[in-house]
């Protein structure tokens, strides 16, 4: 076999000879060009950009050179992409392919060329993530310099891609280990410092930060990356490791994306709050105008009334949340916007965050209610906004005989005041004493 930096050497000639007008530019990135390459774990990543698309037959000759060189890798041998310069600068996400392979293709390139040519193509959120580590830490082997071939990939964009990456965790550490115990370390070490990390600096982070019961699980992991020996892991450990991580990534996650939008936030501290907590629960609301009504969700046999929405589930995208829950509550199918609002209620030791979405209405589905909200008859309602917000507006009248309706109708008045007024970017607090009343 070959070593790393001759088969590097040899792609970028293969790639100038195949492509030759038509390359604009190779880039390394991955295990390879952040010092850590593993010959029996780690494949060799490159993506190649071109000028304008490739015909058929010029992927095919690109392909067939390709698969020639491979064959001279170790291991995991190349893994590559092929994208136009014009999906690079200004970046494009998902971002667009023209052409693909790794090793776990060649049987069907070997099988059915002309299908894999006319297949493989389309989007890839992992491409974010390469643009990102090409721009942090990635080299180039041949064209512009990296700074000048790809533009900034906006930091929500990087997060979906490395979160789609790892969203299986749970599932799939059993038959993945080492990679996603390293892999989510990096992406969590991401989050907490903002630094772009290869899997060996993600487990050393790891080392450092995780709880210990964890170390043993990380330790191993590295040790096999390190040495390309296969190791035994505990499964059930590997689970526990696999949960915990999704829970912290997704908490982190929601604080990044929270504070790099314009959002408001508003603080609602009840008398009784510890003055610390150490239990949360966060909630996605939509708030959805149509025909100069809103919608609503409504207990008849209570008389209650509330925005649709409902707890994040774990590892669920806040928008992918605020869709399931009105869908669910109401029957109707929306379009979220980013979120526009954040109303964080503390009561005794615990953080209540309930987070607004605009939403359009784009069709209609079947509800599907829990047994407590068919009990007490939830259903659909439309009321003009000035009508709710006036019945909302009555919170502190509940304060001695139904305190959780005075702290939702407190909140959704906030809410609706807020926003019916125009999104502002000034947060404020608002403390209230037992009657539900502003001091």
């Amino acid at each position: 076999m070959a070593d790393k930096d001759l088969l590097i050497s040899l792609f970028a000639d293969m790639s100038k000879e195949t492509l030759d007008s038509r390359l604009a530019g190779i880039y390394l990135h991955g295990s390879a060009a952040m010092g850590c390459y593993q010959p029996k774990k780690s494949d060799l990543d490159f993506l190649v950009v071109v000028n304008t698309a490739l015909s058929d037959a010029e992927k095919r000759r690109f392909m067939d050179r390709l698969l020639e060189l491979d064959q001279a890798c170790p291991a995991k041998g190349i893994e590559m992409s092929i994208v136009t310069k014009d999906v690079c600068n200004p970046f494009v996400y998902p971002t667009p392919f023209i052409l693909h392979y790794s090793r776990m293709h060649t049987g069907w390139y070997q099988g059915d060329p002309e299908d894999y040519i006319r297949k493989m193509n389309g989007t890839d959120k992992d491409l974010a993530a390469h643009f990102t580590v090409i721009r942090s830490r990635g080299l180039c082997m041949y064209g512009l310099p990296v700074q000048e071939m790809f533009g900034e990939v906006p930091e929500q964009d990087y997060l979906d891609s490395i979160w789609n990456d790892i969203a299986g965790a749970e599932e799939e550490i059993t038959e993945n280990p080492m990679y996603l115990i390293l892999n989510m370390a990096r992406v969590l070490a991401y989050l907490k410092e903002k630094k772009v990390m290869s899997k060996k600096e993600g487990g050393v982070w790891g080392l450092k930060t995780l709880p210990e019961q964890y170390q043993k699980l990380i330790r191993s992991a590295l040790l096999e990356y390190e040495d390309g020996n296969d190791v035994q892991y505990d499964r059930e450990a590997a689970k526990e490791y696999a949960a915990y991580m999704l829970e912290q990534i997704t908490h982190e996650r929601n604080e990044t994306e929270g504070s790099t939008r314009n959002v408001t936030k508003v603080e609602i501290v009840g008398d009784n709050y510890y003055g610390k907590w150490d239990k949360t629960r966060t909630a996605c609301r939509g708030i959805v105008i149509r025909d100069h009504r809103l919608l609503l969700s409504y207990e008849t046999v209570t008389g209650q009334w509330m925005l649709p929405g409902g707890g994040l589930e774990e590892g669920e995208d806040e928008r992918e949340c605020c869709i399931r829950e009105v869908a669910e509550e109401t029957g109707f199918l929306i379009s979220p916007s980013e979120c526009v609002l954040e109303i964080d209620e503390y009561y005794e030791d615990f953080k209540w965050v309930s987070r607004y979405f605009f939403g359009e209405v784009t069709g209609e589905t079947a509800v599907h209610l829990t047994e407590r909200e068919k009990e007490v008859g939830m259903e659909p309602r439309w009321l003009p906004p000035d009508e709710i917000i006036h019945i909302f507006s009555e919170h502190a009248s509940y304060a001695d005989h139904d305190e959780m309706r005075r702290g939702m109708y407190l909140r959704e008045y906030t809410a609706l005041s807020k926003l019916c007024g125009g999104v502002s970017s000034d947060g404020f607090r608002i403390k209230i004493n037992r009657r539900g009343e502003k001091p």
